[in-house]
């Protein structure tokens, strides 16, 4: 079993170098806030929000240098917590979901100006039915009005010509409203399960459902550009739509990226789309008929978003950095490494694994490796690599020799690639109070909160296929 896994493992990372290419990474930005977001670009304006210390501005004139303007934590949510925004001439309206939504008068950006903040557990949202739990994920802003994804509560309109004085238009049910684009007072939905909804908000008092279509996964994140939409569809890539009616919109293509993609944006050229993927980022390029995959960067962060400012440059918010990117063919060595980190399964002592890394030069000159090196002695590497040539893979075996109760490290690689010129694999082996691989699963048992009444117990489910996801908050 344990070979067959390997062998999986192994296709699975062949396939990949396929993808591996065209992606630079140039530099890292300064940056103000952790837990990086969402990143939203306007002209020479770029906002970087953080689950911890709120939104970041920025001047990005010089896409190689974004200079910070300005920050602030949004004070009514916790940790200051701020999660998507738009900008419309001097107005800026950021969501922060239970914690409602701030505008501010961004006249000067290094001095913005709070007008106002709605807290939905002030109960300030002029609705019948206001409620404590209205969830405000995703905003966009036009012709005096503000449009808000508010997942179950679906997609919810304020009158904001007044910006110290919102005034609530009306609201549309959808299944999951999670982003939306708003086009020639159209509303692209982003309805997770629900796929893709478009609304007319030509009489915003009054929305109405134009049409609908499923989507390959949940819908997360949406963009429009020329009759056409693109879907960041979790698991399943990225779709894409013609709406030019959009009484009918009609699915043309599906991408599936090797990561879970989160956020799309689409480049000046209409025909790159960028794609945070987790793990990963990738470039899709759209040719009328299909996706395709255009480039692709393992960059070692979880990529949460990516923002575009301009030319063949990509921000890519990385959770703890952000990091400057460029797409375009590679003229010097670039290793890329996949993937950035093994958790060995569970060994006795005495007893050794080996798992596979992939080596990839997808630059245009020879690339020099002068060393390889583990931090911790229970990790060895096999066989000796010093050069790979452009366009060349090789498979470094990595083998774990337990001889410790906890052995973590990581796998550093020297080389002449210009960007990263040390990069690195982190190694887990035999990690304390956590369940592994060939380690029996302790059975539990707790309360169902929806979906079902009284307990439910893990030995109850012996031989079936069981997904467990455990969230924490602090």
């Amino acid at each position: 079993m344990k070979k067959l896994a390997v062998l999986i493992f192994t296709l699975a990372i062949s396939a990949f170098v396929v993808e591996a290419k065209n992606i630079t990474i140039v530099d890292e930005a300064n940056t103000v806030n952790f837990e990086l977001l969402d990143v939203e670009i306007e002209g020479n304006l770029m906002i970087v929000t953080g689950g911890l210390g709120g939104a970041g501005f920025y001047d990005i004139s010089d896409p190689l240098n974004p200079e910070i303007l300005s920050s602030f934590e949004l004070k009514e949510c916790a940790w200051g917590r701020s999660y998507n925004w738009d900008i419309d001439g001097n107005l800026a309206i950021g969501t922060a979901r239970e914690c409602g939504m701030a505008i501010y008068d961004i006249a000067v950006p290094k001095s913005p100006v709070k007008k106002i903040h709605f807290n939905p557990d002030e109960n300030a949202f002029s609705r019948p039915d206001a409620r404590s739990d209205i969830s405000l994920e995703d905003v966009e802003i036009e012709n005096n009005y503000a449009a808000f994804a508010a997942h179950t509560d679906g997609l919810v309109l304020y009158n904001i010509f007044d910006s110290s004085n919102p005034k609530f238009l009306s609201q549309i049910k959808t299944t999951n409203a999670f982003s939306l684009a708003l086009e020639n007072k159209t509303a692209y939905v982003a309805d997770g399960d629900g796929g893709i909804r478009i609304i007319d908000l030509t009489n915003p008092t009054s929305p109405r459902l134009l049409g609908s279509h499923s989507t390959s996964g949940s819908a997360r994140d949406i963009r429009y550009r020329d009759g056409r939409v693109f879907v960041a569809v979790g698991a399943a890539g990225v779709d894409v739509f013609n709406v030019e009616d959009p009484n009918n919109p009609v699915f043309l293509d599906n991408y599936a990226t090797l990561g879970f993609a989160s956020r799309v944006t689409i480049h000046e050229s209409g025909n790159l789309i960028s794609v945070s993927a987790w793990d990963y980022l990738e470039v899709l390029q759209w040719n009328d008929r299909t996706l395709e995959s255009a480039g692709f960067k393992d960059t070692g962060g979880r990529v949460m978003a990516v923002g575009t400012p301009g030319g063949n440059f990509i921000y890519s918010a990385e959770w703890e950095r952000l990091r400057i990117m460029e797409y375009g063919e590679i003229n010097g060595p670039d290793l890329d490494i996949m993937p950035r980190s093994l958790n060995f399964p569970r060994l006795s002592t005495g007893q050794s694994d080996t798992l596979p890394v992939l080596l990839t030069n997808n630059g245009n000159q020879a690339l020099i490796i002068s060393l390889i090196q583990s931090s911790h002695q229970d990790f060895t590497t096999f066989p000796d690599i010093n050069r790979l040539e452009p366009n060349e893979s090789v498979e470094l075996n990595i083998v774990y020799s337990a001889n410790a109760t906890n052995a973590g490290g990581r796998l550093n690689i020297y080389s002449t690639d210009p960007d990263e010129g040390i990069t690195s694999v982190k190694l887990q082996g035999n990690r304390q109070y956590s369940v592994d691989v060939n380690v029996p699963a302790p059975d539990f048992e707790l309360p169902f909160v929806i979906n079902g009444s009284g307990t439910l117990k893990l030995s109850e489910l012996k031989g079936q296929i069981v997904v467990l996801a455990f969230f924490g908050s602090w």
